[in-house]
């Protein structure tokens, strides 16, 4: 859809966009190399740049189409862009999760006693529980008359019930992706699922990936406040409206799990990322963290819940990859399997009788679509299925017309065009003489010296896209090469592979083994599990005892550096090859 924005005279357009706290693509940050931050303009501005010049075509700039990262506004004015709305497609299961929560509710009758405080009387019928000054304070005003109903959390009275007859407990589980973000509801009684919502990050703005948001806290003053400030407030956000929708008191929300990558809970905690931008890549902290919501400055929930964000492996192996090793629940699993989340930064888990080992991989944005020549997230318009058959057929998200190409559809394109010989092994475009189908033969086209195929009048697959996607590929596959060889587990051994993360969930599991993305067993033990992240959080959130599985988790888990492997550079050369 097409917005307007107003922005000011001699701002830069990108930075008025990230004042008005638009949601806006922009997966460079502002550096001009990937020419997706296409807008309208119609007033003056600064002269076109040679970064414009490069990514837009001439008819483009005859419309007034600029590069919003490199133009000025010589006056104040409207901009028209390309508006994506800030929330992404939330496939909703009712689902209900096994419950054994320790927030407990307890009734405590307080008759006075000679001699004894209204402390000494609390802890009289729950034992040593820790009490606080703040909830002292609340104790004392509270009338005692018809008794207390507690709230505790372990052995910690976190809040009292204004309402005796209520038990509603409600809780916020969270998966911070780097792309996206996910908000679940449940009820904390029933183990039930009550809403989810899903969003862009708004950390996007100053880069797609994780390493572009790194170097924006560190370069800039006030990096990290920014990008602190605007999740957190975001996420906020989006819990009132799910409370809103259901009639739900933020009172009664008193916990909140959440998962993400290493750099995603540093931001969210503040912690400097200055040693996650260097070789060896170390964390400030691995260790799960403890807050309450009123310190987060989460105002949509009770101001004592209890905030938690699970653990960390290493520098590149965060806390979604400990939640999707509790959905796996691999640690009661003795078969050989590969846990595969695909992304910018792909996390890869080899999971057998003997051991848990754990790698992550520098894939970069091309599954993201962000270095991609006409690439873009999974938004209205975006190819996302592609097949060749006499000729090109693909499909679009929700039908619309054709906009770009997003990360599966990529995959799908790069598989097909192998298979009908556009393409050879190597990943370069073959002369169009040698392509024996005349139609396909006519879809590729010379550019700046390059072939590339064209998809529709506007849409193409370049040669720089297909080396992208190759690069990304490699870094994959020889991760799990490296993790196979480690354990020496041969491909036969292999029982499952499971493909989690929003892109896992939807890519071809055919086109995905046709490029050598992950090994070639059969399909049916290739299972999509969805956001095993943001699921393995849920289950936590409803029931604590699984905090035992995450002890194990961190304690057996084996972080391998592919890049020190002896034999990485050679591995990763033979990947590259289709």
């Amino acid at each position: 859809m097409k917005k307007t924005v107003y922005i000011k005279k001699g701002q830069n357009i990108l930075q008025g966009l990230k004042e008005n706290n638009i949601s806006f693509y922009a997966p460079c940050s502002g550096k001009g190399i990937c020419g997706k931050c296409k807008v309208k303009i119609k007033n003056s501005t600064s002269n076109i740049t040679k970064e414009e010049l490069k990514h837009l075509s001439k008819n483009e700039i005859e419309e007034g189409i600029r590069l919003a990262c490199k133009t000025y506004m010589i006056e104040g004015g409207e901009v028209e862009i390309e508006y994506d709305i800030n929330e992404c497609k939330s496939d909703f299961k009712k689902i209900k999760y096994d419950t054994e929560s320790l927030i407990q509710q307890r009734y405590i009758k307080t008759d006075i006693e000679n001699g004894r405080s209204i402390i000494d009387i609390i802890k009289k019928q729950l034992g040593d529980v820790s009490i606080d000054i703040e909830m002292m304070r609340k104790i004392s005003n509270t009338n005692y008359s018809d008794g207390i109903n507690l709230i505790l959390y372990k052995d910690k009275i976190i809040d009292i019930k204004k309402d005796n007859n209520s038990n509603n407990k409600y809780g916020i589980a969270i998966d911070i992706g780097t792309t996206t973000v996910a908000v679940y509801l449940l009820n904390l009684n029933t183990g039930e699922q009550i809403s989810v919502k899903s969003f862009q990050n708004p950390q996007s703005l100053y880069g797609a990936d994780v390493i572009s948001r790194i170097n924006y806290t560190i370069e800039n003053k006030k990096g990290m406040d920014v990008l602190r400030q605007k999740i957190i407030k975001e996420i906020d956000d989006n819990i009132g409206l799910i409370l809103n929708k259901h009639n739900i008191d933020k009172e009664n929300v008193y916990k909140c799990v959440i998962v993400g990558n290493t750099a995603m809970s540093h931001i969210f905690w503040g912690l400097n990322l200055y040693t996650l931008s260097k070789i060896p890549f170390i964390p400030v902290n691995r260790e799960m963290l403890y807050d309450r919501a009123f310190n987060i400055v989460f105002d949509n929930m009770n101001k004592n819940a209890v905030v938690i964000f699970l653990p960390n492996i290493a520098g590149f192996l965060g806390s979604d990859t400990v939640g999707a090793m509790i959905e796996s629940d691999l640690i009661n699993n003795d078969k050989n399997i590969l846990l595969i989340d695909l992304g910018t930064n792909g996390e890869i888990v080899l999971s057998t009788k003997e051991s848990l080992l754990a790698c992550s991989t520098a894939a970069g944005p091309a599954f993201e679509g962000a270095n991609i020549k006409f690439g873009m997230q999974a938004f209205d318009g975006a190819i996302n299925k592609f097949k060749i058959k006499e000729d090109i057929e693909y499909e679009t998200i929700n039908n619309k017309k054709p906009r770009g190409i997003c990360g599966s559809a990529l995959v799908d394109m790069v598989s097909e065009m192998k298979k009908s010989g556009i393409i050879n092994k190597t990943g370069k475009i073959n002369n169009p003489e040698k392509i024996k189908n005349i139609k396909l033969s006519k879809r590729v086209v010379k550019k700046d010296k390059k072939y590339e195929f064209k998809i529709t009048e506007n849409i193409s697959i370049t040669q720089d896209d297909i080396r992208q996607l190759q690069l990304a590929k490699s870094a994959i596959r020889s991760g799990i090469n490296i993790l196979m060889k480690k354990q020496k587990i041969s491909i036969e051994n292999l029982d499952y592979i499971y493909l989690a993360g929003a892109f896992g969930n939807f890519i071809n599991k055919e086109s995905a083994k046709g490029i050598g993305l992950i090994p070639d067993i059969d399909s049916d033990n290739i299972i999509s599990i969805g956001n095993a992240a943001g699921e393995g959080a849920k289950k936590f959130l409803c029931n604590d005892k699984l905090e035992e599985d995450i002890s194990y988790y961190m304690k057996n888990t084996e972080h391998v550096d592919i890049a020190k492997y002896e034999n990485f550079q050679e591995e990763f050369l033979k990947n590259i090859y289709l």
